[in-house]
């Protein structure tokens, strides 16, 4: 209660001060109103960059964990990872926050797999089980916030029956149709995407993924075969601490630079427009000091 009413009287004392300094109180509550505008424009922002860093480390997390159930299989290659003793049962196996399965000691994805059994949106657990934040049907992974998750093999989706609900859309609520709707539905939700996945895989390795061939992908947990099509007139490749993107043919990128003037990208010049993780920017052709764009400025446009 009193740090309550000291922040009124905080508040109370630095409106009498602009009234005091000479300005009327229609130019005060003027003031206050564009101060509530930009806090609500500011806010939605925030939360949406970390909701959306949150989603990507969640999907690593997703990947890595079925790379560590392929590396159990392969080396037990004579048997099933789900058992009839396995939590919660139906064909399913919770993992705990140390990648064992409850209700089964003989099954435990720690050995190939450090990091990632802990999802960032809610790391307490689920029910009686436990910390639980993922589940597997012995093909695919699914996070416990998940209402859906990507696919199995046989291309059908693998659903949890009661995710744990949460106050934001963890999983897009569909199975991707396609590479691009793997990260998102936008080029920028692609890109952020990628541009999450390098930061935590950076976090995690103290360097950068491969920056040539499959496994630019792959350290990402991205399939490399996913990205060889344009989504939404656009290619997107990871390398390194850098992401490239260009048009597809019939296509051309216009932006502008940090000058406000417009370039054009054509496809047939063979060059991309290039995030650098280093300074956290978009350039144009090369990385250089003169090359920055304002992505945000972006039109894909037929050529």
């Amino acid at each position: 209660m009193k740090k309550t009413t000291a922040t009124r009287e905080r508040i109370a004392g630095f409106l009498r001060g602009m009234v005091s300094a000479g300005f009327s109180l229609v130019e005060v509550t003027t003031v206050i109103i564009l101060l509530a505008i930009l806090v609500t424009l500011a806010v939605p922002v925030f939360l949406d960059s970390t909701e959306a860093a949150r989603r990507n480390s969640c999907r690593y997390n997703q990947r890595a964990i079925e790379s560590a159930l392929n590396m159990w299989k392969s080396e037990h290659a004579d048997e099933q990872f789900i058992t009839g003793n396995c939590l919660p049962g139906d064909g399913e196996a919770f993992l705990d926050l140390e990648g064992d399965v409850p209700g089964e000691p003989d099954r435990s994805l720690g050995p190939y797999q450090k990091q990632g059994f802990d999802c960032p949106s809610n790391g307490t657990g689920t029910g009686a089980i436990g910390s639980c934040d993922y589940i597997t049907d012995g093909t695919a992974v699914a996070c416990l916030t998940d209402s859906q998750v990507g696919l199995k093999a046989d291309g059908t989706p693998f659903r949890h029956d009661e995710p744990r609900a949460v106050a934001w859309d963890h999983s897009r609520g569909a199975a991707p149709a396609s590479a691009g709707q793997e990260l998102g539905d936008t080029f920028q939700e692609i890109t952020d995407g990628m541009i999450g996945l390098i930061s935590v895989y950076y976090a995690e390795n103290g360097s950068y993924p491969s920056s040539s061939g499959d496994a630019a992908f792959t350290d990402l947990g991205l399939n490399p075969n996913d990205w060889k099509l344009p989504y939404d007139h656009t290619y997107y490749t990871p390398a390194g601490n850098r992401v490239y993107v260009k048009p597809e043919s019939g296509y051309v990128f216009k932006v502008k630079n940090t000058k406000g003037k417009e370039l054009t990208l054509d496809p047939a010049s063979g060059s991309s427009l290039i995030y650098d993780m280093k300074t956290k920017s978009w350039y144009y052709k090369n990385v250089a000091s003169g090359q920055k764009i304002q992505i945000a400025t972006l039109k894909i446009v037929p050529q």
